[in-house]
């Protein structure tokens, strides 16, 4: 809860609390946590904070997490990168939506130019596949 409460700057003040509880909690706890970041992202805010997206993925929201990170702008997007390419990322590494992620984030133009991360194999110009 302490460094969510950092890493959230901007958000309610109950969401440190509630977040870790629904990352760490039950079924109720994990539901009162999405609603919370659901109302917060209502809100449309220009910058949401990095913790959204990176708790989205603790809580195994992973297609929204992804969602979430292609369309809106972190005020840190490392801790969403960490998990990404840490061992717990595989599993979002291999939805399809993961290389239209890659594409839109110029991921793939940067591979391109400089050669693709040691999980990544190229299929063609800017196309790539990730274990």
């Amino acid at each position: 809860m302490d460094g969510l409460r950092v890493l959230g700057a901007g958000l309610p003040a109950e969401a440190a609390d509630t977040i870790a509880s629904g990352v760490y909690g039950d079924a109720a706890a994990h539901a009162k946590a999405l609603a919370l970041i659901d109302s917060y992202l209502s809100t449309h805010q220009q910058y949401i904070p990095g913790i959204i997206s990176y708790s989205l993925l603790l809580m195994g929201e992973y297609d929204r997490a992804l969602a979430l990170i292609a369309r809106r702008v972190s005020s840190n997007d490392a801790v969403f990168f960490h998990f990404l390419w840490s061992p717990q990322g595989r599993v979002i590494r291999a939805k399809p939506e993961f290389a239209a992620f890659v594409k839109k984030s110029g991921l793939t133009d940067l591979w391109d130019k400089y050669g693709a991360p040691d999980v990544c194999r190229r299929k063609g110009a800017g196309e790539y596949v990730c274990d």
